[in-house]
């Protein structure tokens, strides 16, 4: 099943084109220090609806607040219909499982510049008789260069956060992509320390809180207007040891498009 969702009529950059692939069962079997496991999940029909919803919200109204305007992606959802397995799942290096880029390749299709992945980490462990969770990290980004990004978000991270956790994994892709290719203002805008950061027009720091659609606070870290993802997603955020030179993705950085849309 795909589902796609055009860009706007008018973006200031090339549209990046996002594919989501969402993979609802998950059963893989392992040994841990001599202890077989087999871990088996899935996704319920209301929690793929949610994913969907969530990133038509994130590129139809974070995306294009976050940027200023300067972008609008264009977005495909994919469900994949075979169960992530331990030839999908590699080990994330915290003692868990994760989809990488290379395990989903051929369930990736070409043509696009970012890579999402949602997946069920939870389940019943038929090997222990209880429930577990594999994906230890929750949410993961791959710094690949120049080429196509890629990122993985288990379920209970999209339940727990909301928009933030694509929000804040996105960021992590467009951040790596842009310092990879020297079109960003260097240094590479660090979106894991909003309270190191300033807003380079007004030395104004951020409010240190992880706001909620239901809560909404001016100038917090995942804001769409005047917070600290805005900031670096617009290219107006500064290190407070340096206030005045402003980091982040540019509206120049954008105009040149992303691994595949260029101008």
């Amino acid at each position: 099943m795909r589902l796609t969702v055009p860009a706007a009529a008018v973006t200031a950059g090339p549209a990046w084109k996002i594919e989501v692939l969402i993979y609802p069962y998950t059963d893989i079997t392992y040994l841990t220090a001599g202890v077989s496991h087999r871990l088996v999940g899935s996704l319920m029909p209301d929690e793929v609806t949610n994913i969907k919803t969530s990133m038509i919200g994130f590129v139809d109204t974070d995306v294009p607040a976050l940027s200023s305007g300067k972008q609008h992606p264009k977005l495909t959802v994919k469900t994949v219909n075979k169960p992530l397995d331990a030839a999908s799942l590699v080990a994330d290096g915290g003692g868990g499982w994760t989809p990488d880029p290379w395990s989903t390749k051929a369930d990736q299709d070409p043509g696009y510049n970012s890579y999402i992945v949602f997946w069920q980490s939870y389940g019943w462990d038929w090997g222990i008789n209880a429930t577990d969770n594999i994906g230890h990290y929750g949410g993961l980004t791959w710094n690949l260069g120049p080429a196509p990004t890629f990122s993985e978000i288990t379920l209970s991270q999209l339940d727990y956060g909301g928009h933030n956790v694509i929000k804040h994994e996105w960021g992590h892709a467009i951040t790596g992509f842009y310092d990879a290719t020297g079109i960003a203002p260097k240094p590479m805008a660090d979106n894991h320390h909003p309270e190191s950061s300033v807003n380079c027009k007004t030395g104004r720091g951020y409010v240190l809180l992880d706001e909620s659609a239901s809560n909404p606070i001016p100038n917090s870290i995942f804001n769409n207007n005047s917070g600290f993802t805005h900031d670096y997603y617009s290219g107006l955020t500064a290190q407070a040891s340096n206030p005045r030179h402003c980091i982040g993705i540019t509206a120049k950085a954008w105009a040149s498009g992303g691994p595949v849309s260029k101008r």
